[in-house]
């Protein structure tokens, strides 16, 4: 990789959550920014209110509210504003100034839609950007069906306005990348792979160690599933499939809270402790801190993300557990296909879905050798996709945006 060109030094707002926000997003922000900093100077603006709060891990870099943008970009003028995009209600607060920002303007987006982040602001914004983007009776409509049971945000990914705002769009996949040029044609779309963090080979002492701390079976393959339980992780699937599977010595490690949009029989599995020793689950149903979420990915075998519907989204957990080495199994949809066969096995969503993620546990788990090869794949792809390659990238587009 080329060396930054430390002759230019940009000046950039960097709009994102912050630890000790709750989000994956804030982990992205700060694991990028370690490997950034040292070729830009960084402001980092959170909601207002949350300032006061923000962990300081770098002494370079200032944390502070929203409503001071402005009067910041006055004092000294900003080159770019990067605005970190999910598609949640925390993420609310950087529509406007985004659309407004007196400076070049650079959308990461880590989802393929924005319809909970209008919705974080008002009822009334969330159906004005349906109208502004797709007309006044979908706006209505939209509206009609907002009273019945179901979510709607799937058919509205209300991406174009943003899109087109920015100098430069910033994904983590080509998948994305197409979703978004399809939506907004014209717009300035880049593919920044997901940074990794690479963790060398060491024989396993570092998974018995964690084993140990989390009191994890020191033998057994253990199958982990990380992250927020939602419909869309489909996790009742893999626990079905888990169980299905009767491999031997095997366990399932579940680390995640479960949201109120979970599927009912998931609850029932983390309210039951005893059942899911029975079967040799571990359910973690509370919020993990970010330490002991990441002991508990070195202890696992083989890392299990599945996600449908999707609209293009990011997944932290995968890029972290490939970064350590995990085999991976996924679904079969969206940026996961992009994944290299070597390291991700990939099931289908629907029909045969549970067959597959069965036979692909029974394989796993009784495979060493193909664990150790799937392994060997993940670290190699995690090579080309670390945080200071992504830095190096950031920055070539956030100059090319200066440009526009």
């Amino acid at each position: 990789m080329r060396a930054m060109d430390n002759a230019e030094h940009p000046h950039i707002a960097w709009w994102s959550p912050w630890p000790p926000a709750r989000s994956g997003i804030a982990e992205y922000s700060v694991a990028l920014l370690d490997a950034l900093r040292r070729a830009a100077s960084i402001q980092v603006f959170v909601r207002d209110g949350e300032a006061a709060r923000a962990r300081r891990p770098f002494s370079d870099i200032a944390v502070l509210p929203a409503g001071a943008f402005l009067a910041e970009h006055a004092r000294q003028p900003f080159d770019a504003a990067v605005f970190q995009l999910g598609n949640q209600a925390g993420h609310a607060y950087m529509a406007d100034a985004l659309l407004n920002a007196p400076c070049p303007r650079v959308g990461v987006f880590h989802d393929g839609s924005l319809y909970h982040l209008y919705q974080g602001i008002s009822l009334w914004r969330l159906l004005r950007e349906i109208g502004a983007e797709e007309g006044w009776i979908s706006a209505w409509r939209a509206w009609r069906r907002m009273r019945l049971p179901g979510s709607d945000s799937y058919a509205h990914p209300l991406l174009r306005r943003i899109a087109r705002a920015c100098q430069a769009v910033i994904v983590h996949s080509a998948y994305l990348a197409e979703r978004i040029r399809s939506l907004a044609p014209g717009a300035p779309v880049a593919v920044v792979p997901f940074g990794t963090t690479l963790y060398a080979e060491d024989g396993g002492r570092l998974q018995a160690e964690c084993r140990r701390v989390l009191g994890l079976p020191a033998d057994a393959v253990i199958f982990g599933v990380f992250g927020y339980v939602t419909a869309a992780k489909r996790v009742e699937r893999v626990i079905e499939a888990f169980v299905r599977s009767e491999a031997p010595d095997s366990w399932l490690l579940i680390v995640g809270e479960v949201t109120p949009l979970a599927p009912p029989e998931v609850r029932r599995w983390a309210d039951d402790p005893a059942a899911c020793r029975q079967r040799r689950i571990r359910f973690e149903a509370g919020y993990c801190t970010p330490l002991y979420t990441s002991l508990a990915m070195q202890a696992v075998d083989v890392g299990v993300t599945l996600r449908f519907p999707t609209t293009g989204e990011t997944s932290a957990v995968v890029s972290e557990l490939l970064g350590m080495g995990k085999p991976m199994i996924v679904s079969d949809v969206g940026a996961f296909r992009e994944l290299p066969a070597a390291c991700a096995i990939k099931a289908p969503v629907g029909d045969g879905e549970i067959e597959a993620l069965t036979a692909a546990m029974r394989a796993l788990a009784s495979d060493a050798g193909r664990r150790a090869g799937m392994a060997a794949a993940a670290r190699a792809y995690g090579v080309e996709r670390t945080w200071s390659r992504a830095a190096y990238h950031y920055l070539e587009l956030i100059r090319r945006a200066q440009t526009r």
